[in-house]
């Protein structure tokens, strides 16, 4: 078991929520996301060929798809644990965007609702390469940088969840390990582990 004086120590070495820390991950990351899923299809969609999305509301579904991305792979690389309503609730989050961009313009035109931001807009977006090229790209390059900060900050400033992680694995805590700790002590006493 881990002992308390270790406890101790893990728990109270730093404090994890600073204004540092805040300012870095709750203002910082985020800007840094959005300027990835604005300046990216901004900068990368030229007018050519016949489903040119340089118009204004083309860009701005593109970039809207683009922060939904980007918002969508936050929360999957922050959550600690999946379960099968989050893996449904989160597919369903991002890819309801796409019915909806279509399904929506053609309510308005039952409805004789003339809408230019809407008619056809969706349609052009999503056959236009550019689109999809943009939406990989994004979604690489804010998935990368979350993912490189996450691996820095396990490697070289590991929080006090990660080390408490790490010697429960090697002691069989009440987390670590592919078996419980209560398992590895009965087999213990019994000599079978």
């Amino acid at each position: 078991m881990v002992s308390g004086k270790l406890l101790l120590q893990v728990y109270n070495n730093q404090k994890s929520l600073t204004t540092r820390v805040f300012w870095k991950s709750g203002v910082g990351m985020a800007l840094l996301d959005a300027a990835i899923a604005f300046f990216i299809p901004y900068y990368s969609i030229v007018e050519a060929g016949q489903n040119s999305i340089t118009d204004v509301y083309s860009v701005g579904k593109v970039v809207f798809i683009c922060l939904l991305s980007a918002v969508t792979l936050e929360i999957c690389v922050i959550a600690r644990y999946w379960t099968w309503p989050f893996l449904i609730f989160v597919i369903l989050s991002y890819w309801l965007v796409y019915p909806f961009e279509v399904v929506f313009p053609a309510i308005e035109k039952g409805i004789s609702y003339y809408d230019p931001g809407q008619w056809g807009v969706g349609e052009n977006v999503f056959r236009s390469p550019t689109f999809w090229f943009v939406q990989i790209t994004v979604a690489c390059t804010c998935f990368g940088h979350r993912y490189l900060e996450r691996a820095v900050v396990w490697l070289f400033h590991p929080q006090d969840n990660m080390i408490l992680e790490e010697i429960e694995a090697q002691q069989g805590g009440p987390d670590g390990g592919e078996m419980g700790w209560q398992t590895k002590q009965r087999l213990n006493m019994l000599g079978n582990l």
